[in-house]
Order: structure tokens, then sequence, then C-alpha cells
């Protein structure tokens, strides 16, 4: 009498009565297929999670848009600094003078960040921009990111505009809303 056990070992058996697994050919096909996937998938994921951690700081420059707006409102002009946008003093010099200010991501926002490693301040012709400044890692081509806020006031009403100052190797990183204009354009 055969038992459902000897049908299932007599079904894996085959024809030689003998298992058989996967062949050299099989298995290679298989690493082959899961590497090629693996390439496509793993650099698109880092991407995205950069992408995560550039609108993160936009949110960290957006979340001062009140204050500017509140202190236009009683001043009758923008903020000229750190301290009147309520930072901590400034702590690093920027890039570049021409009144500038800058400090460390961790001076002005009280926690370290894997991306950011400065803020600055910057007046413009047309207005302010604030600006975060990105650590050149291999993680994002060692581009500064360079994610920029413009800050204008047009008919008594403060505007905002998010840019990349027409870099092309940061469009990658950042939202598509901040992907087009310079940072010396001031007519949107």
């Amino acid at each position: 009498m055969m038992t459902r056990t000897d049908e299932v070992d007599d079904s894996l058996a085959g024809r030689g009565g003998a298992c058989r697994g996967f062949t050299l050919v099989e298995l290679l096909i298989v690493v082959a297929t899961i590497g090629i996937l693996a390439s496509i998938a793993i650099p698109a994921y880092q991407s995205y999670v950069v992408r995560a951690k550039v609108t993160e700081g936009l949110s960290l420059l957006s979340a001062r848009k009140p204050a500017i707006t509140t202190f236009y409102a009683s001043r009758g002009r923008l903020p000229a600094g750190f301290e009147e946008l309520n930072w901590p003093a400034p702590n690093t010099d920027p890039d570049y003078g021409n009144g500038a200010e800058a400090a460390t991501f961790e001076h002005v926002f009280g926690y370290d960040s894997e991306i950011w490693r400065q803020v600055e301040y910057q007046p413009k012709s047309g207005g302010y921009v604030l600006v975060l400044r990105s650590y050149a890692k291999p993680l994002w081509d060692n581009v500064d990111i360079g994610l920029h806020l413009q800050v204008k006031v047009d008919g008594g009403t403060v505007r905002f505009r998010c840019i990349v100052n027409e870099k092309v190797e940061r469009k990658l990183y950042v939202p598509a809303s901040c992907r087009e204009g310079g940072v010396e354009e001031w007519d949107w």
C-alpha cells in the first residue's frame, strides 16, 4: 500500500528515481538577473533617499516663511540677517562676501545633518536668498546641492521661490518646483 509520502517522493524523483536540483546554467541565469535588477534599483533608491532629505531641507527653510512675512508686515522691510530671522548669530564665513551671513546647519537647527553643512542668508539686488549648502559626498556625485529659497517683496506682498541656480547637476536631487530659475532672476 502506498502512502501519501510515497506519492510525494515519487513525484519529486522524476525519471531516474533520483531528485534533481537546478543546473549550474539555471543558477547563473538567476544570479545574473538579480544582479541586473539590483544595479538598476539601488541607484534609484539612493537618489530617492537624497531627494527626500533635500525636501526636508526645503521644509526647514519654508518654515521661516511666516516669520519673514510677519517681520515685513510689522517693519515694512525684509529681515537683514540671522538675528532678525531669530536664528543664532552666524558662526562661520559664507562662501563669499557681499554682506551674506552663514552658520553651520547644526548651529542654526540644533541637530547635525547627513546632507546639509551650512545655512546662508544672502542679500541680492531683488531681495534675499536663504541657502542650504550640502556636503560633497559620493552618494550625490559630490555635488554641492545648494538649495536656494528666494525672498522678495512684490506689490506689498512677500513672495518666495525655490531654485537651484540653473545648475544641471543639482536638478536630479531637488523637488520639481525648485528646478527652474537663477539666483539673480527676480522677475517671477
